[in-house]
């Protein structure tokens, strides 16, 4: 969902996240992040002086005042912190269900005079995504810019906890207006029901970006004609598939995507998890619906209660002979960059988060992926660590390519709108690196020699806030 806040519009590829150039007259500040609030006079108005961090610096005492409940939301649960973009934080109110930009946490906003931008009402859209707001982004330093452009981002990939995500903090709002958590339980582990929920919003998110081909079917005449129809059919047969290769459907994408987004298999007795009891779920359109694993295997002609195998190939065998003592020309062979087992088996157990930046100040664009795993499960929130991490750099056409090489940049992660800084505009960062912080990690990942420094501690503002222009 994108605002136009401002008279003109600007490029969208500034929506996905904002660089920021060296080259400015004006003097920038650092990139830091809010530590926390000390609680300060007068009491009665729960207010709190700022403490904040510059990467890779010490932490420093601030005489301005913020409202604790921005940072302290489980306490005095009027508002949620949802997300930021260039120093200003989303805010959520539980009163009024507006959706505000302010920079109350920003250390080099106005300590006397704080901004607060209400939003217009969300439209509402597919799914109920509205009432999982996100994330926003600016076009622009300030929403206040004539030609500003904010864009709010009701859902996005993945999503392990309310607090166990790296990259958005959510809310949802009853129809009381009063805040109702989130499920903490693995989605896989919640109770089954009829109705559309919050984890079923987060798969479908997913599945927006996926393209739905139609089915790939085989081609009758052609079998027949090679005469082979009868060899395919009884393959299938004895390997269980049914008629499946012959089975042509129809291609409804968005129903498609329904329908992943809320697949669900269980036992109704999980004590005595019988296959033929075995239940499969969906909802499509709203509308719930169930049926038995034999009765799923009927549809698509699968065989039921018998092991079935994959028959024996002469030609594997053939193949595996050449490559232990076949005429291997190694200087012949393709180059591929194929993982270790060790770290795709990694990369399979994690959760994994992608960032999309944009460095204004080189041109280019890069794709972050974040590969995070659950570490330990403190009153039911996940606490996550990253295990791997890996950077694609996009060409014209929109080709991502892996590299270990951004040059004198580096990319800030957090709960914020990532950027992109160069180093050498300020002495205390590393280049050619990422730095990621989220409630519960601050990580630093040198990507040359992918050496990562790790801070694992909560963090009550996982916001980092980029450089800001002082006179």
């Amino acid at each position: 969902m994108i605002l136009w806040l401002g008279k003109s519009r600007r490029s969208t590829l500034l929506l996905l996240s904002n660089g920021f150039s060296s080259s400015s007259r004006k003097k920038q500040t650092p990139p830091c992040f809010v530590v926390s609030a000390e609680l300060c006079e007068p009491y009665e108005a729960c207010l709190g002086k700022l403490v904040i961090s510059e990467v890779h610096n010490d932490m420093i005492n601030l005489e301005k005042k913020v409202h604790l409940e921005l940072l302290y939301n489980d306490i005095f649960d009027k508002v949620v912190t949802i997300g930021a973009s260039n120093g200003w934080v989303a805010t959520l109110s539980g009163d009024d269900g507006i959706l505000r930009l302010q920079d109350d946490l920003n250390p080099y906003a106005s300590y006397t005079d704080p901004k607060s931008i209400p939003l217009p009402p969300l439209v509402t859209l597919p799914c109920c995504q509205t009432q999982i707001v996100t994330n926003v982004s600016m076009s622009s330093s300030s929403p206040e810019d004539e030609d500003c452009v904010v864009a709010i981002m009701p859902k996005r990939q993945k999503k392990q906890s309310e607090r166990g995500d790296s990259s958005v903090q959510t809310a949802r709002l009853s129809t009381k207006g009063k805040f109702r958590k989130t499920d903490r339980s693995h989605p896989a582990n919640r109770e089954i029901t009829q109705q559309w929920d919050i984890h079923d919003d987060d798969f479908y998110e997913q599945m927006r970006g996926v393209e739905i081909c139609p089915s790939r079917f085989a081609h009758r005449d052609t079998t027949d004609a090679l005469g082979i129809t009868e060899d395919i059919e009884a393959l299938f047969e004895k390997i269980g598939m049914g008629y499946i290769f012959d089975l042509h459907c129809d291609c409804y994408a968005d129903l498609t995507r329904q329908f992943l987004a809320s697949a669900r298999l269980y036992h109704p007795d999980e004590d005595n998890p019988v296959a033929d009891k075995a239940m499969f779920s969906f909802i499509v359109n709203r509308q719930f619906h169930s049926m038995t694993i034999f009765q799923l295997c009927d549809v698509f002609g699968f065989g039921k209660g018998r092991q079935s195998c994959v028959p024996d190939f002469p030609e594997h065998n053939d193949f595996w002979t050449f490559i232990a003592s076949g005429n291997f020309i190694s200087r012949e062979a393709k180059q591929a960059r194929i993982r270790s087992p060790t770290t795709n088996e990694l990369m399979d157990s994690c959760c994994t988060y992608e960032h999309l930046v944009e460095s204004v100040t080189t041109g280019e664009t890069f794709l972050v992926k974040q590969y995070k795993k659950t570490v330990e499960i403190d009153d039911g929130v996940a606490k996550m660590r990253t295990e791997y991490l890996m950077v694609f750099k996009l060409d014209g056409e929109g080709n991502a390519v892996h590299t270990e090489d951004i040059g004198d940049l580096v990319i800030f992660l957090s709960m914020s709108e990532p950027f992109c800084l160069r180093a050498s505009s300020f002495p205390v960062l590393f280049p050619n690196s990422v730095e990621s912080l989220d409630y519960w990690e601050n990580v630093t990942v040198e990507l040359a020699d992918y050496l990562v420094i790790r801070g694992f501690r909560p963090f009550l503002a996982p916001y980092l806030i980029p450089p800001q222009h002082i006179d």
